[in-house]
C-alpha cells in the first residue's frame, strides 16, 4: 500500500502549541511527522525498558509499523518537540475491541522527558479523547503500574475500574 502525502511541505499538518513546546499528531501521510517515525518507534520501544512495563516489544513494533504503514486511524501517536525538534514527550494509544464492552481507546504509553510542560500532558489527554470521540468510542482506558501514576490520570476524570491481582508460582 502506498501512502499519499497530504503535505509535501516541512510543516506538520496536525500541530498544537503547548507552552514552549509543540505537540504533533504523527501520521504517515504527513511528510513532516513521517520523518520522525523511526525515532518515535525507537522511543516507544525504549519506554518498555525504562519503565519495566509489561508490553511485548514485538507486539508494539507490529502495532506501530502496521499502523503507520496503512495510515490507520486506529492508532494515535502524539509527540512533543522542543525548539530544536527533539522529541521530549510521546504517547501511544490504540483502539481495541473488548467482548461485552465494544471498542475502547487504550492509552498504552505516556512519557515526558522534561519536568516542565504540564500543558503537554493536558493537551495530549484532550487530543486522545477527541480522537476517540471522533471514532464513536465512548471509553478511554489507561493501565498504570503505581498508585502515583493512577492519581495523575484521576485529575483528568479517569476512575479506577478494576484491580489486578497476581500470584507468581515458583
Amino acid at each position: 500500500m502506498t501512502v499519499a502525502l497530504v503535505n509535501d511541505e516541512l510543516e506538520p499538518v496536525f500541530s498544537y502549541p503547548a507552552g514552549a513546546y509543540t505537540v504533533l499528531r504523527v501520521r504517515a501521510d504527513d511528510s513532516f511527522t513521517r520523518r520522525l517515525i523511526p525515532k518515535i518507534i525507537e522511543r516507544a520501544l525504549g519506554f518498555i525498558e525504562r519503565t519495566d512495563c509489561e508490553t511485548d516489544p514485538v507486539w508494539l513494533g507490529q502495532l506501530l509499523y502496521n499502523g503507520f504503514a496503512t495510515n490507520s486511524n486506529l492508532i494515535h501517536v502524539l509527540v512533543a518537540l522542543d525548539s530544536k525538534e527533539n522529541i521530549i514527550a510521546h504517547s501511544v494509544s490504540y483502539i481495541e475491541t473488548i467482548q461485552g464492552v465494544g471498542n475502547v481507546a487504550t492509552i498504552l504509553q505516556v512519557e515526558k522527558s522534561v519536568r516542565d510542560g504540564a500543558e503537554i500532558t493536558d493537551l495530549g489527554i484532550k487530543l486522545v479523547c477527541e480522537w476517540a470521540k471522533s471514532l464513536g468510542v465512548k471509553i478511554v482506558r489507561n493501565w498504570t503500574s503505581t498508585d502515583s501514576r493512577t492519581r495523575r490520570f484521576e485529575k483528568y476524570g479517569f476512575t479506577k475500574h478494576r484491580n489486578v491481582l497476581q500470584l507468581t508460582l515458583e
